[in-house]
């Protein structure tokens, strides 16, 4: 008797876990379909293009031998993989919620594949010092930046 009361309440839990489940996920939704995320996003659009721009400045600016330089690429390294966990997390969140249709577009795809270009040179750079790798990433940057304005028009 006691074996079917513990199978009851295991019974009479499921339900309210399925509905906390679709609450998540319906407040999920809610989130990444609101113009808040979309501001959001955006936002953070504009603070990482400014950064590469000030990345290109200042590129220039510092010899590769230098130690001071060292310490601003890792700065910049450690702000740019903050923004790509932004920006892949907001991929992941739209492929959930939007599944085959955001990969059915084309500039979704780029973008998806520009992020993966950058987490991968990202990757590179903690291994590898230098000002140089970041001219090589400039342009990789940039297309970033086209594409995300290109997604926000």
């Amino acid at each position: 008797a006691s074996a079917k009361v513990g199978d009851a309440s295991q019974v009479m839990k499921r339900p309210s876990m399925r509905r906390n489940e679709q609450t998540k996920d319906s407040l999920l939704r809610r989130i990444v379909e609101s113009h808040y995320f979309d501001t959001f996003i955006m936002a953070c659009i504009i603070c990482y293009a400014i950064i590469i721009f000030v990345i290109l400045a200042l590129e220039e600016a510092y010899d590769e031998d230098d130690s001071e330089s060292e310490s601003i690429e890792k700065t910049f390294l450690i702000v740019e993989i903050f923004f790509l966990s932004i920006f892949i997390t907001e991929i992941g969140l739209r492929i959930i919620f939007e599944g085959k249709k955001y990969l059915q577009n084309t500039w979704n795809l780029f973008d998806i594949f520009i992020i993966l270009l950058c987490v991968a040179f990202a990757i590179v750079q903690l291994f590898q010092s230098g000002i140089g790798i970041l001219r090589r990433l400039a342009l990789l940057r940039l297309l970033r930046i086209v594409v995300m304005f290109r997604k926000v028009s």
